[in-house]
């Protein structure tokens, strides 16, 4: 279907992910968040500044640290369920972070409620909200920079064709001094 409406407007693939770029970059530009339904239950999914992305990133590290130690398998029961817990428990504060959006700034007492909150819900919530990548954690930023930086977007991707076309003409080039090469071979061996 998507395939149809490029035709019908003309557009090439490259245009036309210009295109998605662009609304998208304009999407994120007017603060709009995304609704994603979980069990009857809708969340919306704010765009996050540059600082949560970072404590976002942060809280994923964390998590890979405490994975690998429960790989390892030298823990005891109680010390692998403190870990599990610790994973599930930086997980709902990810997922808090992209609830609340940039409304953490005026409402700070509101993460405390929220990763509480999407944490005692089912494991289903948070795993939802961290996957959707509708609102990317850097994907605003650049988004964002997007409409300001289309002029140097486009003079970057005509450099890139002209590099292309270069790189082709030079390969041509060398496939034609092989073949000559070889040709002379077979007729200096005769």
């Amino acid at each position: 279907m998507a395939e149809e409406k490029q035709e019908e407007k003309g557009f090439t693939m490259d245009e036309a992910a210009m295109e998605r770029l662009l609304t998208e970059a304009e999407f994120v530009r007017r603060g709009r968040n995304v609704i994603v339904e979980i069990k009857g239950k809708k969340w919306h999914l704010r765009p996050t500044s540059q600082a949560q992305n970072q404590i976002m990133a942060n809280l994923d590290f964390d998590v890979m640290y405490w994975q690998k130690t429960l790989k390892e398998g030298n823990l005891s029961r109680r010390k692998a369920k403190r870990v599990s817990t610790r994973i599930r428990k930086a997980y709902a504060k990810k997922a808090a972070h992209q609830v609340l959006g940039m409304w953490l700034r005026w409402v700070p007492l509101l993460f405390a409620f929220m990763w509480r909150r999407i944490y005692n819900s089912s494991e289903a919530v948070s795993a939802t909200i961290n996957a959707t990548e509708a609102i990317g954690e850097n994907k605003v930023f650049y988004l964002a920079n997007l409409g300001s930086s289309k002029q140097a977007l486009v003079l970057s991707m005509t450099q890139v064709g002209e590099a292309v076309r270069q790189r082709m003409r030079r390969g041509e080039s060398a496939a034609n001094m092989v073949e000559k090469d070889g040709s002379e071979a077979k007729e200096d061996s005769r």
